[in-house]
């Protein structure tokens, strides 16, 4: 049997907690780091809100099909036989488990409508960060134009308990393999650091061992935010909408240049769902240095002045 899917999952160097890395996690630009970058945890959901929200099929296995690129795709192993897995590249991460799923939300847009955007500590987190990324602060030292902040909100993951991830090793790039149970059994078996024959020129090392309950690969989708100004005739702001803050970044209370009641102001920030995340970690984490120190700083600014 073989096997085609696109990976669109990012695939982590160890698993991460489930308490920690959930359904509706935001991150402010670097996903490849979820837990370490600038990021929002999830409200809190049971299990029976999940099965709600999600399609959740078993998976006790997830491989990287393009050499080092960190986007898998998983399978259940079955009991008989083997699937066949074409891998490019010399070098592909492998990750099987005792017992796993893949968990995908049904509707990712209605479960940040309903779910996301009525908690308070992220309405008030996206807030900071928009109001950031608006201020005048990082508008003139950037030197850069108006930027939107990269958001990205997690809309799946596959979770894998008993895991071990192991790196696959070829000469041949293009080579096809039969991944079975077979295979999944004998590399439990072996220590962390020792590897498994996969016939001629082809072995997997194992790498790290986790047995406890872990997310180890998510799934990102972009959430667009769109500036939105004063208005005559605005006197609300909608669910999937957040308020900015006041721009202390410059000056007490005000935006550099602006009257606090200007027409034409950025007043909010409304947001829609985007495209999934697909970038290897290089891009994600590549950006101009000067945006970044300047963000950093109004950041700091903003955050202190309302601690204030």
């Amino acid at each position: 049997m073989g096997f085609e899917e696109q990976p669109t999952f990012y695939l982590y160097s160890i698993g991460h907690p489930p308490d920690q890395l959930s359904l509706g996690h935001l991150v402010l630009k670097d996903y490849a780091n979820p837990l370490l970058a600038r990021n929002i945890r999830a409200p809190e959901i049971t299990e029976d809100q999940i099965r709600e929200w999600t399609d959740i099929t078993p998976a006790n296995c997830a491989f990287e099909t393009a050499s080092e690129d960190n986007f898998v795709v998983g399978l259940q192993v079955p009991v008989a036989g083997e699937v066949s897995v074409r891998f490019s590249g010399t070098t592909n991460k492998v990750v099987t488990a005792r017992v796993g799923r893949r968990v995908m939300l049904k509707d990712s847009t209605r479960f940040f409508k309903d779910v996301v955007a009525k908690n308070q500590d992220v309405r008030a987190k996206l807030a900071v960060w928009c109001t950031v990324a608006s201020s005048r602060y990082v508008l003139h030292k950037a030197l850069l134009g108006l930027r939107r902040p990269q958001i990205w909100l997690l809309t799946g993951f596959y979770e894998f308990e008993g895991a071990s991830l192991s790196q696959l090793h070829h000469r041949e790039p293009g080579v096809e393999l039969g991944i079975g149970a077979e295979l999944v059994t004998a590399l439990s078996g072996v220590p962390v650091g020792g590897s498994v024959g996969m016939g001629g020129s082809r072995l997997l090392r194992r790498q790290v061992e986790m047995p406890e309950a872990r997310i180890w690969a998510a799934q990102w989708q972009r959430l667009d935010a769109e500036w939105i100004r004063q208005s005559a005739s605005q006197d609300s702001v909608a669910l999937t909408q957040v308020q900015l803050l006041p721009d202390t970044t410059y000056s007490k209370g005000v935006m550099l240049g602006s009257s606090e009641h200007e027409s034409g102001r950025i007043v909010a920030a409304g947001f829609s769902l985007g495209d999934l995340g697909t970038c290897s970690r290089d891009d994600i984490i590549e950006e101009d240095e000067k945006y970044a120190e300047a963000f950093a700083v109004a950041e700091r600014r903003l955050t202190r002045q309302r601690a204030s």
